[in-house]
């Protein structure tokens, strides 16, 4: 991996004590069952110091805000992170737009709706559009511990240039389903551990692997730090994209 010892005792040292990449799932996950909960705006405003390993050891300034809206019986979210990129010596940027809409968000069985915009020039994906649908059930939920499952369909379209290798255009209609535990562990300290599978119909058995291992610490009401350790396997990567990747992101949020 090539990571200098200090930057790698740094990045153990952060992520032994505080682990999340995604923490507007943390709150998404949080008021979705919430049945006294309705009519309200919620949202994270976050900035972190992250290294990654993509193609090349990175360094990254990021910044990412979320916002839920929350009707009396659906769920709307919108959330946004943009990273500008360190690479070696030269600097790009990535980022993402994300929209969900839960219907019927209390109960057991929810369908969803949601559309996604992607760039990495790091990763040498030019652009990545999906939308899809799924179907989430709710295995459990209190104040403490919630888990659930989806499974559903998505299409994707991949516009790649990657370093050293022949742009790529994919186009494909692929099962994407995951498994989602949020645990609150101490009144300060949350748990998130989340699993996704994803991969075409025609090559069900070669597909794209995401595993987040996430830990929240509120400091304030308004105030929480967290870091995270995300992994991917892609069993189909196009040519000159690595089929492993890992990012740990650290980070201070906001909560509105």
């Amino acid at each position: 991996m090539n990571l200098s010892q200090p930057i790698l005792i740094i990045s153990v040292i952060y992520f032994l004590s505080s682990v999340n990449t995604q923490a507007q799932v943390l709150n998404v996950e949080k008021f979705r069952m919430d049945a006294d909960t309705s009519n309200v705006w919620a949202g994270n405003l976050s900035l972190g110091f992250d290294i990654t390993k993509r193609s090349k050891q990175t360094l990254q300034l990021n910044n990412e805000s979320d916002l839920v809206y929350l009707s009396r019986v659906h769920a709307f979210m919108l959330i946004n992170d943009f990273t500008v990129v360190k690479v070696g010596e030269s600097i790009s940027n990535e980022g993402y737009i994300h929209f969900r809409t839960t219907f019927y968000r209390k109960k057991i069985f929810a369908p969803e709706l949601f559309t996604q915009y992607q760039y990495s020039q790091d990763w040498g994906l030019s652009e990545r559009i999906l939308f899809g649908g799924t179907f989430r059930y709710m295995v459990h939920s209190s104040d403490t511990f919630s888990a659930s499952v989806t499974s559903g369909t998505m299409y994707e379209y991949e516009r790649w240039a990657p370093e050293n290798a022949a742009n790529i255009t994919k186009k494909v209609i692929k099962s994407t389903s995951s498994a989602n535990i949020r645990g609150e562990i101490t009144p300060t300290l949350t748990l998130l551990l989340m699993g996704y599978y994803q991969a075409s119909f025609s090559d069900f058995l070669r597909p794209r692997l995401i595993g987040d291992l996430n830990l929240q610490f509120t400091i304030s009401r308004y105030l929480k730090f967290s870091a995270g350790f995300n992994i991917v396997h892609d069993a189909k990567p196009v040519k000159g994209v690595q089929s492993w990747t890992y990012e740990l992101k650290n980070k201070l949020i906001i909560t509105l």
